[in-house]
């Protein structure tokens, strides 16, 4: 392969890497809890949250 294409393929790798660092927790919006005020950013922790809370209301 070229120097220079060596270095392309390189170029685009960290952009990509960039990219995908920067495009993810920064859009995230934090759930919050109308009931309780539990917060997270976490969707595995608020929907746990959610089936601990509809439990409560069944028993």
């Amino acid at each position: 392969m070229e120097q220079a294409t060596i270095y392309s393929v390189g170029f685009v790798a960290i952009v990509y890497c960039l990219y995908l660092l920067f495009s993810g927790p920064l859009d995230r919006q934090p759930y919050r809890c109308s009931k309780c005020g539990f917060e997270t950013y976490s969707e595995i922790e608020a929907t746990g949250h959610e089936k601990l809370e509809n439990a409560h209301k069944v028993n």
